[in-house]
């Protein structure tokens, strides 16, 4: 059982169960919203840094002397150790060890990348405390300078956090025994410096090393504060990447903003540029998104959204995707239901598109509605052309990933025994997108379940125990025993992600898929947005709205090979970036270093909509 924890607050949970990182766009209720899933331990972690967040803190800031690097670094290992097993807590002595230890391999990642640390004066040491004999702050700052940086990270961890031995073994590395005369010597040192102080008469040494190495408390938390904050828009006109010229902001929320911008190197082409308010300073944190790109830089179909190039803007990163015309799946249900001669040809595709993704070894964990997209393509002079893409690549993740996110709604059971049990001992695999998908074209050609007397743990605790019943609908014929394998209880029994495809297609032939959207006049525009997640999200690369329409008539010619090509060219060169960034930490992982990064999970946003001009955006 895996435990999900992000800096993010908790929007709702009882009983241990608990929805983090939600969508910007909530839906009216939590069972619709995406999010990350943290059980009882999870929680227990949230307290930990809840009461103890401050220690960790001022341990960073004592061993970099950098508030900003220390910052950025207290982001990382609070990033990376949510996303770890349960086993990485509990092979642990405590807690306290585990938070302590994977700081310390952060800490010393920068150290080793080149990145030295500041001076011992930088730290913005506590004052010396009321009451103290004179000569106290004397004694304190002999203890700082002049204590090797093995001794001084000893003795903090000590007595200035308050580490027992067994916990200092486990940090540190080092056998009980070789640790216990290493502290007795780094002891006997401190306290030949404190008697060359003249006129001192310090307290016990164990008050002088618990004093020495206080900072201000409010130091490092008030610039996670500030971290935190959400950067102010970015003007029109702003150029992005040197092509991409900011046209208006057209929405955003607590993780990103959303803007429609030009590519001046293409006259009158308009993209969706995203840029994520999470700042990634360290080499860390980047390389950490670097390696989700090429995650998913292997997967391609015209029915999945689509990167079309990603950088750095003032350390946030940036990635553009296609701007289309049309509404999601969930505003078209919002009307009517489909037909099912209408939607199958539609699921055809979506299926084919998450068959190319499983292929890649990621899986989407968010399939739903909200998360299809109806593009509106106009080619030839026809405008009802409709080509279903999956969006919202957020929450995507390598398979066998532990983390555990999605909207409860469309959960399969073995999500959502994973969040009521800490003990069970279940998978999540490809086949948890073919439940969500199953269950989402039930929904679109019946309307939906009433979900609203329902709360969010009891829901959850129900679906871990059975799947939904497959309603009576008139004209599935082939569909209809494969729809009910697919949202089987055991992952086991459901097929494949392409067997559904085929099923589809067959039930679908012949039928044009059509969604009767809105005529001119009545659309909206829409940027793509993905959801992104730690340091940012998941992701796939470019593919242009009018080849698509293309790519759907001509997908056996020769145009398909050749732009697939590009497509491995692209994926080629960011493998080459990522080896690029991982290659400059070669000699510090020759020496024995283990650096785990991933990625902060939180990072997430839905699919946000650009009303026409004179209204709101939602």
């Amino acid at each position: 059982m895996t435990e999900v924890l992000t800096p993010e607050a908790v929007t709702s949970g009882v009983d241990g169960l608990a929805l983090v990182g939600a969508s910007e766009r909530p839906p009216e209720s939590k069972l619709g919203r995406t999010g990350f899933f943290t059980t009882a331990i999870g929680a227990r972690q949230e307290k930990y840094l809840s009461e103890h967040g401050d220690q960790l803190r001022a341990y960073l800031l004592a061993r970099l002397r950098d508030v900003q690097r220390a910052t950025d670094a207290f982001e990382d290992v609070t990033s990376w150790l949510s996303r770890q097993k349960k086993s990485t807590l509990e092979e642990a002595p405590s807690i306290q060890a585990a938070y302590f230890a994977a700081a310390r391999r952060f800490f010393r990642a920068q150290i080793e990348a080149g990145h030295a640390a500041g001076a011992i004066d930088d730290v913005p040491w506590e004052a010396v405390p009321p009451g103290s004999p004179e000569g106290y702050g004397a004694v304190l700052d002999v203890v700082r300078h002049g204590l090797g940086e093995e001794e001084l990270e000893l003795l903090e961890l000590r007595y200035a956090r308050r580490l027992k031995v067994d916990e200092l073994s486990y940090v540190l590395e080092r056998p009980v025994d070789e640790l216990m005369i290493r502290l007795e010597s780094a002891m006997g040192f401190a306290r030949l410096l404190i008697s060359e102080v003249r006129h001192a008469k310090p307290p016990t040494l164990a008050h002088v090393l618990h004093d020495a190495f206080q900072v201000v408390p409010h130091s490092l938390r008030e610039a996670f504060k500030d971290r935190r904050r959400v950067p102010p828009k970015l003007a029109p006109e702003t150029r992005i990447g040197e092509r991409f010229e900011i046209v208006e902001c057209v929405g955003g929320g607590a993780f990103a903003w959303v803007y429609r911008a030009r590519d001046v190197r293409v006259p009158g082409h308009q993209v969706a540029l995203k840029v994520l308010h999470r700042p990634a300073r360290t080499e860390p944190a980047r390389e950490g998104a670097i390696r989700e790109l090429s995650v998913i830089a292997s997967a391609f179909h015209p029915s999945l959204v689509q990167l079309k190039e990603h950088g750095w803007h003032q350390d946030r990163l940036w990635f553009v995707m296609p701007w289309y015309r049309g509404e999601t799946l969930g505003e078209r249900l919002a009307r009517e239901p489909l037909a099912v001669a209408e939607a199958a040809p539609l699921f055809a595709s979506l299926s084919r598109a998450l068959s190319a993704l499983h292929a890649a070894g990621v899986v989407h964990r968010d399939v739903k509605p909200d998360n299809v997209f109806l593009a509106q393509l106009e080619s030839e002079g026809n405008s009802d052309e409709v080509l279903p893409i999956v969006l919202d690549l957020g929450v995507a993740a390598p398979e066998g990933d532990l983390a555990l996110a999605g909207t409860p709604v469309y959960f399969a059971p073995e999500m959502a025994r994973r969040i009521v049990d800490e003990n069970a001992d279940v998978g999540v695999s490809s086949k948890a997108d073919v439940f969500a998908l199953a269950l989402t074209f039930v929904h679109a050609v019946t309307g939906g379940p009433d979900l609203s007397n329902l709360s969010l743990e009891s829901f959850v605790a129900m679906r871990a125990k059975s799947a939904p019943t497959l309603p009576k609908i008139a004209g599935l014929g082939a569909l209809e025993p494969v729809l009910r394998r697919a949202l089987a209880v055991d992952a086991a029994d459901r097929p494949t992600a392409s067997e559904l495809a085929l099923t589809f297609a067959q039930l679908g032939a012949g039928t044009k898929p059509r969604t009767r959207m809105p005529r001119p006049g009545g659309r909206f525009a829409w940027a793509l947005a993905l959801l992104a997640c730690g340091a940012a999200g998941y992701f796939a690369w470019g593919w242009r709205a009018d080849h698509q329409a293309s790519l759907l008539r001509h997908a056996r010619d020769t145009s398909l090979r050749r732009e697939l090509e590009r497509q491995q060219l692209r994926a080629e060169a960011l493998e080459a970036s990522l080896r690029s960034a991982l290659d400059r930490n070669v000699e510090g992982e020759t020496a024995g270093t283990e650096v785990a990064v991933e990625p902060q999970s939180s990072i997430t946003s839905s699919s946000l909509r650009v009303e026409p001009r004179g209204t709101s955006t939602r």
